[in-house]
């Protein structure tokens, strides 16, 4: 998931459950929330996938015994969990099904003539703005207008009233929100003729009809034909043009006049014969047809015989007050019926003011109905008119506005089932499913098999092949339908997909998602799915095991050739063969016999044996007739005897479903009356469908036709209706051909054309969903080729996908005018009103543009348009990133290099995005971060243009100043890439392949020539180590990382052979066919293809032969190795004779310190092809020495260095230049070449990849931990990061900002010269302006104001503090007294001018005066934490100090009140060892929460079991009110405890505080999720979805807003108000020490090599958030001369004067205590000298430490007891002895043990005198209590009288 995107909180139910309400009732328990159950089974779910890991036996009881009881847990779980899945979600064929068409789809009904002004302004002005308004909702809006802008010929066939009746039933049907518009105003309209009239009733009316009625009963009988293929027998109205041929006008021009009038009349004469017949012979019913009008039928039919009409209807009622005044007139009669016969016009009238006022008025609510009223004028209505203007504008207003309500009411109340994506997924392919099984006939013998395969146990997966039009999808429908009978289980539950017929079907990422939630769902699990493919595919495969005997599952896969190559779907690679062998489960796949991805054999390399295909053949001569006989029934037609005999013989030759499917539609169109001559079929399907487009364009016109079709087939995936009719719309050869007679208000396609036409053909269409919309397309692939052929030549198909191109651009819409021609060459310019395409529809993107408009341009060769608008256009760019994915991004460029190889920027463009792929799937916002980077430097105007876009983006971007991603230039002429980490790669001998390996166990093939993807395979080996091309490139060998096993593959990923080897092997034999191997005295030869054994030699004399071994075509050397000297054997392969055997000497070439000659040894061996050459690298330091062949002659040694790491090692083409990868410092490796001949060793490249090889000199491919393959041309290759030779062993150690300024100090290590470098850069300007040596275990603390910084040295174990000027580069001065030896825990503390340490003897915490040095303080933990020592300072703020100690738990300092309390840990439930882990402690910016990261005990989960887990979860302190608070966790969390029962749950890889109330957390089991909880409640808040791995760091400071989320590849940065992610970046070198700067608004880092500063800016609109430059100069030119000299001999006297005598004993603490029991009485003698307390034995244990030569620390706990007295026990801690005169003690107690030493009484005597006088001074104090926070005045620092 991308960075910013956050989960939800509150989630509504898992789709496809039942609810009630929002909770599930639970019986008498209390009732839980959906989410909560469902995350629940979720995590427990994770126990049934989790491998078993190794344990003792023990262990794995438990582990176990505690699985089971979770399982009893789920189980009890799951009985509570009521809601069953619905009938949709179990695939029920039955299940009600329910529509998901997003549309608005509104038919509009009126009489036509009297309403054009209101029609025409409603298409210019209301319906462009609702088609806006819905598709900022994500709608399409179609007006359905069946009489605008209709030419005669429409009506020819008089289907015009059937077409507007069924047009308004599939708005009723798809509509959401309004679907019917009406207009009736004064005119009721005409009826029509009927079309039908079946025998018996016109039968009965013309038998009636009298010798005076013969010429109307003759009129009747010529135009109605009796046609006996109807059942029942029916009358048929002819075409018109059938009997008035002139209706249609003659090569192409317009009909006459005669014609059209010939036809009015008789039509008239026709429908008032039948009319007068009707009332007489018919009961009223039946009159109905001859005298209602077309109009109140589709009243009837939409707005007065529906439910619910005021959801749904509309009424814009026009009232001409004053239109019965008028006197009849030709004019008037358009606008109401005032001609003719009174009873014909009165009795019109009546049944007009019947239709309105009591039908109409009673079924709509008031607010549907909207009345004007207007006066008449000579012009009907006017627009001139100012009061019909108004009027027209109101009814506008008023349509828009109130659909706008029913839209919004509609879209809102759209029943669940409808808004639920998963339930409407389902409904959509098992609706497909019935309606193939309602016209399904036959095909026994092929349902027996299908049957076989389900009854049948053993098997689990099946495969019906056959082809196009086959009858596949048939077949797997009626196994949808009766899979459950036939394995004998109601309960099975049925996953079906026909793909290709909806959205989520079409691409492999969107399919698999849908079937994975399906199947959770089935199995009530979380539905939660991945958005990463290779997630998704594990996934896939893990859900399938969730099948089970009770509910097992059937996966039903139609037309698996239907695939998009998105994601590289179509290669089947998300197909393993473990889904084979899952019981409980059955999987149907179906597809084409053959294609252009070759699905079938893939299908047949992956899954082999014939048993598991069933191929479907032509259908049997017996089932033919059977489906015709079908078809007929469900028509209600029949053929003549002689029409089905002549049908049925072209059946025997083509059986095919699809050829009889259309024989049959053609055949439908036969009347009984037909001449023989016109019943004609084709003898193939091809021609079949050749002769469909015929009849079409003879139909509806040979250019609409063409045209029409061409856009269809031209389409990406197809065009949705109003795309179509934009797009023709915009087409002026189209509209001239179709207007060619008339001129029309709106220059538009009239609806009714394309209606008419996919009336046609609709059934050889397919409703599908594709980028959110719903398209029409070609169902089957021979429409598609024989449309390709027709409609779309060469030259002809540019034109079409330039035109569509246009129209996804937006090039004619927004009232932008196009320019067409009129009859006469005069220009016009008419607004097509197309929808308008920008790149964001209200809150979603445009799909259809993003997806289409790249594919058009460059199929139509419009490079410029296609890099202006798409490849080279920064928004476009974003866009498809944030909408799709980066793999359809490059698909679209590898479209576009393959159509211009040559255009330089775009190939520049997509080797930015194959680079980037990392980066861009994390965070699609990192586009302009990664362009930016690649390509800076470019100088092309196209890319300088693109970089100012991306510097000028509004939202915010992360820019480096370093160059840290990989340039995009002629030295990477391709890239690949993988998912993960590239762990192994070869080449073929002739150079022209390329296999890669990864981390995921996928194999990919690629051509080096091509520069393109071949295949790939996934999970067909694992743990892949290694991999070679053997037998002449024809297999490959894989070696594998966890067990000592080889695999052979050849290139469909059959596995070939497989041994298991526990000794080393090599390759050799001619075109690497043997497998050698050597171990003892063998050497065995295997067949490199099976892995068969072959032959095997024994060593001559019973020699070992060693277990190194190299070898080439004709001979191999086997090298067995010793401290200094290895023995060579060399085995000729053919004859399998030993021809040289020989001992020589390795001693390596530098030997190490304690010249040990152990790690001399045979590291590895490389025999050159030729055979001249034997290289042997030495393990001892990694040099090499080259022999010659055959006499083993030594021609060089080459030394190498200790620490080098090589591996990797191959010859190149040429055979004697050895290629090989060795470490060059840190994250990265140099690529080095030895030549064998003279002994050069070169560096060819430097490069973060870990996997290389090379062919011919100039050809070289790396592979790295990004998964990104490089291929680079060596020929142009410079070598990079020189810098890397001369700073290797050069990195930074520390990083800080100087306080607030636009400094950075860095501390870097020197290893060569034991050294560091202190640095002062100026970020700004991005160059060092000071530096200086220092000592290699000095530290920098923190820097200060101004120039100086806070340093740590280290010298002879002693450990000072100095303050070091950094501009001069000299020692301010020196903190006084001394730090620990081992922590020194020192911290600046700014806002107090304060530095805080840890006392020497960590039993106290000091600070010093940050302006002198002085000690200010000494804090001082409780009297009763006894012998205790601080570990170190945890976590602080200015004014709270929080420090570990150790046995006792945490301490917690308050600067301000001088006041301290104590955390037990026993408080906290945790161990001692916890207290101490300071660096998972946090505290909060205000001070009022601690935070601690430790280990638990949780709550038994299951209490009857008494089990108790435990897990490091953080813990929350409140210091305001000193209480413990709690932990952080929540109740899943016990189950991902349980699923890792071997190990200790972490849980948080980090955590801080944001603010006071909230904490950040990275929870370790939730990959790319941020938690954040709150910390009084130790609730989580919010979830946020990172792109970042659980192994990251957070780190945040107190003046910034921001967070900064990191690890040493990424960083995110977050705003901490609102915790949005602002920006990312991905880099391709690891970053070290990243954190905010000092001013909260910009990141600072380093990389290692070349040695770096990094300085992060976060800009938004192109300019910086912080101005890092606006900062003052502190430092004055450049001066990297200056010498620091840091040692601690400079001291003084800063010791002595010192305040802190808590000594430093650390050096005691690793050694062992072994007091000679006589020396006891020694020290007790001395101690009793010096205080009338007799010691005790831990005293005189630490005093005889004393005497054996080690510190002493006199602040230890002594513990004096005086039994003879009534002094109570007393801390001699509290004691202040003078470190001197401890010192004199313990060295008078090693004189006196020394009998040679000299007794010097006098100083022996000053010693005493000190120690009593600091005896009683401390007796003098111990009367009053002795302070928690002590704090000393010492005044000056060189009076030391007191100690």
């Amino acid at each position: 998931m991308g960075c910013g995107a956050s989960a939800n909180s509150s989630e509504p139910p898992p789709p496809g459950v039942e609810e009630e309400g929002t909770e599930i009732s639970v019986g008498p328990k209390p009732k839980i929330s959906f989410k909560q159950s469902a995350k629940l089974i979720g995590k427990l779910q994770t126990l049934r996938t989790k491998r078993r890991r190794k344990s003792s036996t023990a262990t794995f009881a438990l582990n176990v015994n505690v699985i089971t009881k979770v399982k009893e847990k789920l189980r009890n779980i799951r009985q509570r969990f009521k809601a069953p899945p619905t009938p949709l979600i179990l695939g029920d064929i039955d299940a009600e099904v329910t529509s998901s068409a997003k549309i608005v789809r509104v038919f509009t009904s009126s009489t036509f003539k009297d309403s054009v002004e209101e029609r025409n302004i409603l298409i210019e002005e209301a319906y462009p703005e609702l088609k806006s308004f819905c598709q900022a909702r994500g709608y399409d809006f179609q007006v359905v207008d069946m009489r605008w802008g209709v030419r005669d010929e429409a009506s020819d066939d008089h289907s015009t009233t059937d077409l507007c009746l069924k047009e308004i039933d599939l708005c009723q049907k798809l509509s959401t929100g309004p679907n019917f518009v009406s207009f009736v105003s004064h005119r009721y309209g005409a009826p029509q003729l009927p079309r039908h009239i079946e025998a018996d009733e016109f039968e009965k009316m013309i038998n009636n009809i009298g010798e005076e009625g013969s010429d109307g009963k003759d009129l009747l009988t010529r135009w109605y034909r009796r046609d006996e293929n109807i059942v029942p027998v029916t009358y048929i109205l002819s075409p018109i043009s059938r009997q008035i041929p002139d209706i249609l006008g003659k090569n192409g021009e317009e009909p006459t006049k005669g014609a059209k009038q010939r036809w009015l009349s008789e039509k008239s004469d026709m429908l008032e014969m039948l009319q007068d017949l009707a009332q007489k012979y018919l009961t009223p019913s039946e009159c109905e047809k001859y005298t209602v009008s077309v109009t109140e039928k589709e009243t009837a039919v939409g707005m007065i015989d529906v439910p619910a009409p005021g959801k749904h209807c509309l009424w814009f009622r026009r009232n001409i007050t004053d239109i019965e005044d008028q006197p009849p007139s030709e004019f008037l009669e358009r606008y109401m019926e005032c001609k003719g016969p009174d009873t014909k016009w009165k009795a019109a009238r009546e049944s007009l003011r019947k239709l309105k006022d009591e039908k109409m008025s009673q079924v709509l609510p008031p607010q549907n109905l909207f009345t004007y009223d207007i006066k008449w004028t000579e012009t009907g209505v006017d627009k001139n008119n100012p009061d019909h203007w108004r009027y027209l504008n109101t009814l506008t207003s008023d349509l828009v506005t109130r659909m706008k309500e029913m839209i919004l009411e509609g879209i809102t109340n759209q029943p669940r089932a409808s808004r639920d994506v998963m339930l409407v997924e389902c409904s959509q392919h098992l609706s497909f499913a019935r309606k193939r099984c309602d016209i399904f006939f036959g095909r026994e013998e092929i349902l027996d098999n299908v049957r076989d395969f389900f009854s049948n146990k053993s098997r689990r997966l099946l495969v019906i092949h056959g082809k196009s039009g086959s009858g596949k999808a048939s077949i797997a429908a009626m196994t949808v339908k009766h899979a459950r009978s036939w394995m004998s289980s109601k309960g099975a539950a049925i996953v079906v997909r026909f793909l290709g017929t909806t959205a989520t079907s079409s691409t492999i990422l969107s399919l698999l998602q849908s079937v994975v939630k399906q199947v959770k769902l089935i199995y009530r699990q979380n539905p939660t799915v991945s958005q990463n493919p290779k997630s998704l595919v594990k996934e896939f495969e893990n859900c399938l095991k969730l099948a089970k005997a009770e509910r097992p599952l059937v996966v039903i896969l139609d037309s698996l050739n239907q695939l998009d190559t998105e994601n590289s779907g179509h290669k089947l690679e998300w197909l393993t063969r473990v889904i084979q062998t899952l019981p409980h489960v059955k999987i149907v796949f179906t597809t084409l016999d053959e294609d252009p991805n070759g699905t079938l054999s893939r299908l047949q390399d992956k899954y082999p044996g014939s048993e598991n295909y069933i191929n479907i053949l032509e259908l049997p001569v017996k089932d033919t007739e059977g489906i015709v006989q079908q078809y007929l029934n469900q028509r209600n037609r029949k053929l003549t005897a002689a029409q089905m005999a002549y049908f049925l013989s072209y059946m025997k030759s083509c059986s095919i479903p699809l050829y009889l499917k259309l024989s049959f539609d053609e055949a439908c169109k036969w009347h009984s009356y037909t001449p023989s001559d016109e019943t004609v079929l084709q003898p193939t399907i091809s021609e079949s469908i050749k002769h469909l487009f015929s009849n079409l364009e003879r139909k509806h016109g040979e250019i609409f036709v063409f045209k029409a079709l061409g856009y269809l087939t031209t389409a990406r995936h197809g065009l949705s209706e109003s795309e179509l009719e934009d797009v023709l719309s915009c087409d002026d050869v189209v509209l001239n051909d179709i207007y060619q007679y008339w001129t029309p208000p709106v220059r538009r396609l009239p609806p009714l054309l394309f209606v008419r036409l996919k009336m046609d053909i609709d059934e050889y269409l397919v409703e599908r969903g594709v980028d959110g919309s719903r398209v029409l397309y070609w169902y089957h692939s021979q429409f598609l080729s024989v449309a390709r052929d027709r409609y779309c030549e060469a030259n002809t198909r540019r034109q079409l996908h330039e035109s569509l191109a246009e129209y996804f651009s937006g090039k004619w819409a927004d009232k932008k005018e196009k320019v067409y021609f009129g009859k006469n060459g005069e220009e016009h310019r008419a607004d097509r009103l197309v929808k308008s395409q920008p790149i964001i529809l209200g809150d979603t993107y445009n799909l259809r543009k993003i997806n289409n408009l790249p594919y058009h341009w460059a199929n139509a060769n419009r490079a410029q348009e296609l890099k202006r608008e798409c490849l080279i256009n920064f928004t476009f760019l974003q866009a498809k990133l944030n909408a799709t994915s980066i793999g359809n991004i490059l698909n679209d460029y590898q479209l576009a290099m393959s159509i211009f190889p040559d255009d330089q920027a775009i190939h520049l463009v997509a080797k930015v995005m194959q680079l980037s792929q990392a980066g861009l799937r994390a965070d699609p916002q990192q586009l302009p971060t990664q362009l930016l980077d690649r390509c800076g430097d470019e100088q092309k105007v196209e890319i300088v243009n693109l970089l100012k876009d991306c510097v000028g983006v509004p939202g915010y971007t992360l820019l480096a100043d370093k160059q840290l991603l990989t340039k995009a230039d002629e030295q990477i002429p391709a890239v690949f890439t993988h998912d993960s980490t590239i762990t192994a790669m070869d080449i073929t001998v002739n150079g022209r392949i390329l296999v890669t390996c990864d981390e995921t166990h996928t194999i990919k093939f690629w051509s080096l020539r091509e520069k393109s993807f071949i295949k790939g395979f996934t999970d067909i080996v694992k743990d892949i180590s290694n991999v070679h091309f053997v037998s002449n490139d024809h297999f490959v060998l894989v070696e594998h990382n966890k067990k000592s096993l080889l695999t052979t593959l050849d290139a469909d990923g059959q596995i070939h052979g497989q041994i298991e080897v526990d000794f080393y092997c090599t390759l050799g034999g001619p075109g690497r066919s043997l497998l050698l191997t050597a171990k003892g005295y063998m050497f065995k030869v295997f067949d490199a293809e099976k892995l068969t054994f072959l032959r095997e030699k024994k060593s001559p004399r019973s020699t070992p032969l060693g277990y190194d071994l190299t070898a080439n075509e004709h001979k191999a050397v086997i090298g067995l190795g010793g401290r200094t000297k290895v023995k060579f054997s060399v085995i000729d392969l053919k004859t399998m004779v030993f021809t040289q055997q020989k001992e020589l000497p390795i001693r390596s070439m530098r030997r190490n310190e304690n010249n040990d000659d152990n790690d001399d040894n045979v590291s590895s061996m490389h025999l050159t092809p030729s055979g001249r050459y034997l290289v042997v690298t030495i393990e001892g330091d990694s040099g090499f020495i080259v022999y010659k062949m055959p006499l083993l002659k030594e021609l060089y040694r080459i030394p190498g260095n200790q620490d080098d790491s090589r591996w990797d090692f191959h010859f190149g083409a040429t055979g004697h230049s050895l290629y090989f990868l060795s470490l060059a410092e840190f994250s990265l490796y140099q690529i080095q070449t030895l030549d064998v001949r003279t002994g050069d060793l070169n560096t060819v490249h430097y490069t973060t990849a870990s996997r290389v090889r090379t062919h011919r000199g100039n050809v070289m491919v790396t592979g790295g931990f990004d998964g990104v393959v490089k291929m680079w041309d060596l020929a142009g290759l410079k070598i990079n990061n020189q810098s890397a030779v001369e700073e290797k062993g050069f990195r930074i150690e520390n990083l800080r900002q100087l306080h607030d300024s636009r400094y950075a100090i860095s501390l870097s290590s020197l290893e060569k010269k034991g050294l560091q470098l202190l640095q002062v850069y100026d970020i700004a300007e991005k160059k060092v302006v000071r530096q200086a040596f220092v000592g290699k275990e000095d530290t920098l603390i923190e820097c200060c104001l101004d120039h100086h910084a806070v340093m740590e040295t280290k010298d002879k174990n002693i450990r000072k503090l100095k303050m070091v000027n950094l501009d001069t580069m000299t020692v301010t001065f020196v903190f006084q007294g001394r730090l620990n030896n081992r922590i020194s825990g020192v911290h600046v503390l700014h806002d107090r001018n304060e530095v805080l340490a840890l006392s020497q003897g960590r039993r106290s915490l000091k600070t010093y005066d940050l302006n002198n040095g002085k000690t200010k303080a000494i804090l001082k933990p409780p009297e009763d934490i006894d012998w205790a020592q601080f570990t170190q300072m945890i976590c602080y703020s200015d004014n709270i100090v929080v420090a570990s100690m150790t046995s006792t738990g945490i301490v917690v300092f308050d600067l301000v009140t001088s006041s301290m309390k104590c955390i037990y840990t026993s408080e906290l439930e945790i161990s001692d060892e916890d207290a101490t882990a300071g660096s998972w402690t946090r505290i909060s910016k205000g001070a009022k929460f601690i935070a601690i990261r430790c280990e638990r005990k949780l709550p038994a989960l299951l209490k009857e079991s008494g089990l108790e887990m435990t897990a490091y979860l953080i813990h929350i302190w409140d210091i305001e009110n000193w209480k413990y608070n709690g932990y952080i966790f929540e109740e899943p969390m016990h189950y991902e405890i349980m699923s890792r029962l071997d190990e200790k749950a972490e849980f948080f890889s980090d955590f801080l505080f944001l603010d006071d109330l909230r904490i950040a957390t990275i929870f370790d089991q939730h990959k790319g999720e941020i938690l954040i909880w709150d910390s009084n409640k130790n609730e989580c808040l919010e979830r946020l979805s990172s792109s970042i791995t659980p192994d990251a760091d957070l780190f945040t400071n107190d003046v910034s807003p921001y967070l900064l989320v990191y690890n040493l590849a990424n960083l995110e940065i977050w705003e901490k108000s609102n915790l949005k992610c602002l920006a990312s970046m991905t880099t391709d070198y690891d970053v070290h020490f990243s954190e905010l700067a000092k001013d909260g608004l910009s990141v600072l880092g380093c990389k290692e090599v070349p040695v770096e500063i990094i300085h992060w800016t976060l800009q938004k609109g192109g300019n910086p958030v912080y101005d890092m430059s606006k900062k003052p100069i502190l430092f004055e030119g450049v001066r990297n001369d200056l010498k620091l000299n840091l040692s601690v001999d400079d001291d003084g006297d800063s010791v002595a004067s010192d305040i802190d005598f808590d000594i430093d004993d650390s050096s005691d603490d690793d050694k062992d205590t072994d007091v000679d029991e006589e020396n006891l009485d020694e020290v007790d003698d001395l101690f009793n000298r010096s205080s009338n307390t007799p010691l005790t034995d831990d005293a005189k244990l630490k005093a005889m430490r004393t005497v054996s030569g080690r510190n002493v620390n006199e602040n230890r706990v002594l513990h004096l007891t005086d039994d003879d007295k009534e002094e109570k026990l007393y801390n001699f801690q509290n004691k202040v002895l003078s470190e001197e005169a401890f010192k004199e003690t313990s060295t008078a107690v090693k004189q006196k043990g020394d009998s040679n030493s000299v007794d010097d009484g006098n100083d022996k005597k000053q010693t005493m005198e000190n120690e009593k006088d600091g005896k009683r001074k401390l007796r003098q104090s111990s009367s009053s209590p002795v302070p928690s926070l002590e704090t000393y005045d010492y005044g000056d620092a060189s009076d030391t009288s007191d100690f």
